[in-house]
């Protein structure tokens, strides 16, 4: 008996490999029905179904604030989606059936997905038919907004009208924002003139405004912004001026525009000019620019974001080798906990340019919350080709969970980098005995080696590895992962 069971096992396997040959060489051996052995076995939607059983052996254990969202829920939730995403909208709304009481946010998802695919007749049907009647207003609202975006106006109409005025007036201002970024501005303001709702209607006059600024025509961007009635929007309406020229490639009149701007949003534009200038090999100008967005910043009242200003300033000085002074600045404001957090991006950026020992230095500035820097040092180190000297960065974490994160993170990393080898022993090291919560880590950093493996074409061997992990929700999710590799690898076959 045993022998016989062993011989059926080895044929399974045989037929395995022959069906993956045929299915990643296109090899013409017996047409038709080779291909169909293939499909049987490297199906995505079966690795799909294989990864949804999984999951749905998986032990909740975990519970945050009260609401109760475990493992279980959050992985089927995950394949759910991911089945949507691949055009399995029977089987992904069968997934999110398994979820319980959090299941209507997904199946919202998955009507949704339905009506970017261009189907919003099956939209609607999956609201009617599975939603609670109390949420079918917000998710058909939705889906009209998705079709209006997808240019099925008159559908997307039809069923606002269903929905009352204030689902008319949200899908009219999509319609016409929709115009004014295609350069439609007298629809726009056809658009515009037909809503009641004075926000929706400001909605449209903004983005004609950000339309008449881009084609250079600010007088009739003006003229236009008296229209608008929300003060918000309003007062934005200088910056967006500016912004819109920057768009534009005009950095001389965004300049001048920059003049009418508060402190802090002045900061932020000249910093965005500054990026232009650097990548048009203009770093003279960038410099100076760059010093004036340092002297707007520190002018902003807020000290959190003075702070902020000065680290995004700095990491552009850093990045396009011009003197970081910005870091002076920030160095020169009091020492407060709520600021701190701004030396991680200075940090990545010092990492980023090779100057490993100064980003640690920054690290360290920012005391017992350096978890954030040091993932961005030890990521620069892996993109440098020294996953082990990333691994010694993460190691200087004080909290052994922001270790394992780290770890995890950097697996994901390594294997989109095709180091699958390396990102397998990175994830396999965040499992700590004893400490549960790692696996929430650890199993989506699983996802991602599965899938850059098969995506590497060896499906096989990365089919093999998640099924070998030993709890369900690590061999749900890097089933998912394999499953993704190959509905992607689908799509893009059709």
């Amino acid at each position: 008996m045993n022998s016989r069971r062993s011989s059926t096992a080895v044929v399974k396997v045989l037929l395995a490999v022959f069906a993956l040959l045929v299915f990643c060489l296109d090899l013409p051996v017996v047409g038709c029905k080779a291909r169909s052995v293939a499909d049987m076995i490297l199906q995505p939607r079966e690795i799909f179904h294989e990864a949804v059983q999984s999951a749905i052996q998986i032990q909740n254990i975990s519970e945050t604030g009260g609401i109760f969202f475990g493992e279980k829920e959050y992985t089927l939730g995950e394949i759910a989606r991911a089945q949507a995403a691949a055009g399995y909208f029977a089987d992904a709304i069968q997934t999110a059936g398994r979820i319980g009481k959090y299941q209507d946010q997904y199946l919202a998802d998955i009507a949704f997905a339905q009506a970017r695919a261009g189907d919003p007749d099956a939209a609607k049907e999956t609201v009617r038919q599975y939603l609670p009647k109390e949420r079918w207003g917000g998710a058909l609202r939705q889906v009209a907004l998705i079709q209006a975006d997808r240019g099925d106006e008159s559908g997307a109409l039809a069923v606002a009208a269903q929905l009352g005025p204030i689902a008319r007036d949200e899908v009219l201002a999509a319609i016409g924002t929709r115009k004014a970024r295609a350069g439609d501005l007298d629809a726009a303001s056809q658009a515009a003139a037909s809503i009641s709702s004075p926000y929706s209607r400001d909605e449209v006059w903004y983005a004609i405004v950000e339309a008449q600024a881009k084609s250079g025509n600010l007088e009739e961007a003006r003229r236009t912004s008296a229209k608008i009635k929300d003060k918000d929007m309003s007062r934005s309406i200088p910056y967006v001026l500016a912004k819109a020229r920057l768009e534009a490639g005009d950095v001389v009149g965004t300049l001048r525009l920059t003049k009418g701007l508060a402190p802090g949003t002045k900061a932020g534009t000249l910093l965005a000019i500054a990026e232009v200038q650097v990548k048009t090999g203009n770093h003279s100008d960038a410099g100076e620019t760059l010093r004036q967005a340092t002297r707007d910043a520190l002018r902003e009242r807020e000290a959190f974001s003075k702070a902020q200003e000065l680290a995004h300033i700095a990491a552009v000085q850093l990045r396009a080798g011009l003197s970081p002074d910005a870091i002076n600045a920030l160095e020169s404001l009091p020492d407060r906990k709520d600021i701190r957090w701004e030396w991680c991006e200075i940090a990545g950026a010092q990492a980023e340019i090779g100057k490993i020992a100064a980003a640690l230095d920054s690290a360290k500035k920012m005391g017992d919350r350096k978890a954030c820097a040091l993932i961005a040092i030890a990521s620069r180190q892996v993109d440098a080709g020294d996953p082990e000297g990333a691994l010694n960065t993460i190691q200087l974490n004080p909290n052994p969970a922001d270790i394992s994160s780290a770890k995890a993170e950097l697996a994901s990393q390594l294997a989109k980098r095709g180091d699958i080898d390396t990102a397998r022993r990175f994830a396999e090291e965040v499992l700590i005995t004893g400490a549960h919560y790692e696996e929430g880590y650890r199993a989506p950093a699983l996802r991602e080696i599965a899938r850059a493996q098969a995506n590497s074409g060896k499906v096989t061997d990365a089919l093999v590895w998640a099924r070998g992990q030993r709890s369900p929700y690590s061999r749900a999710l890097a089933l998912l992962g394999v499953a993704m590799s190959l509905a992607e690898r689908q799509q893009k076959t059709h």
